[in-house]
């Protein structure tokens, strides 16, 4: 099995030896990130900035790809999380492709022990 250490992580055709910088919230969107860039600051990776900015075409071109849709139209839910899975052997195989092992189990047991 492959682990994400292993896996290469390429961004617009650059690739990153960090993942760091990617989901700590330092900007809020794309167009936050384009206009640090823009403003010839931003705290990027050594070597970043030159290889993002090269590519800015491609990140511009990503904004309404990674945008949420806020309008998606969803079925009314009830937030309760179920007792148990609504199908074990899916999970099962799940469990048995990725090898979840313990930490499937304590989520499963948390699930099970909690108060209705």
């Amino acid at each position: 099995m492959q682990t994400a250490t292993a896996d290469r992580l390429v961004i617009a055709g650059i690739e990153l030896r960090s993942r760091l910088f990617l989901g700590t919230g330092k900007y809020a969107d794309n167009e936050s990130m384009l206009a640090a860039l823009d403003q010839g600051h931003g705290g990027f990776p050594m070597g970043s900035r030159a290889k993002l900015a090269a590519n800015r075409a491609y990140l511009e071109a990503a904004i309404p790809v990674v945008r949420v849709a806020a309008d998606a139209p969803l079925p009314p839910v009830d937030g309760r999380l179920p007792a148990a899975p609504a199908d074990a052997r899916l999970l099962a195989r799940l469990d048995e492709r990725w090898d979840l092992g313990s930490s499937l189990a304590r989520m499963c047991g948390a699930l099970a022990a909690r108060p209705d």
